[in-house]
């Protein structure tokens, strides 16, 4: 197997991919970016990600960006590891598995964002509209959200799409939106944490803050 190298921020979305790794049981090393104290925007890592953004996956010294692309990417790395569907599979399933990466990574994320950094969506002082109408739209989405997981999972069984939606729930947990109303999305963590995978991941986290002196 290829050398991995993954550029990690404990509590971004970049720990789906810490997650995905350890389900897929490669050897990988973790570079901190600590991107509370702005260290995605230093030259030195601008040089690999120019959107200075985190995660972003090096394998044999070349990168690969975005969460979607890196959780397909080791997926198809480790076709038994179960992240995902299959290439051989029904081509719907295939297409629900890329709905579930496309509305985390393109509808959720940005609207947790907007929840808890909403100061990074503007250069005026309308920071509470923009959370106000992101806590809007995250209602939205999570009531979508939980519907879908009525029956345990995105699909019929476990993906890493799961990890990546608790992921944006905790987030907007984190900014003090109030999950009472979502009770599938409100138990996916303890769910998750059935997966040693899952649990990896969080002392992987737990240890990043460590080093990080959070």
């Amino acid at each position: 197997m290829p050398k991995f190298t993954l550029y990690h921020c404990p509590g971004a979305c970049s720990q789906v991919s810490v997650c995905a790794l350890e389900e897929a049981g490669l050897d990988y090393e973790i570079n901190l970016v600590d991107i509370t104290a702005g260290r995605q925007n230093e030259p030195e890592y601008l040089a690999l990600s120019p959107l200075g953004k985190v995660p972003l996956l090096k394998v044999d010294g070349v990168v690969l960006s975005e969460n979607a692309a890196i959780l397909t990417y080791i997926a198809r790395a480790v076709p038994h590891s179960g992240l995902l569907p299959p290439a051989d599979a029904d081509p719907w399933v295939q297409a629900q598995a890329q709905s579930g990466l496309s509305f985390c990574g393109g509808t959720l994320h940005p609207q947790v964002r907007g929840l808890m950094s909403p100061q990074r969506f503007t250069t005026g002082d309308d920071v509470k509209g923009i959370r106000e109408k992101s806590a809007e739209l995250v209602s939205k989405s999570f009531r979508y959200a939980d519907q879908k997981m009525a029956r345990g999972w995105w699909l019929d069984e476990w993906s890493i799409v799961d990890v990546y939606l608790n992921w944006a729930f905790d987030v907007a947990l984190r900014a003090g939106f109030d999950g009472k109303s979502f009770p599938n999305l409100a138990s996916l963590s303890s769910r998750l944490s059935e997966r040693a995978s899952f649990r990896r991941m969080l002392e992987v986290d737990r240890i990043a803050r460590t080093q990080l002196g959070r």
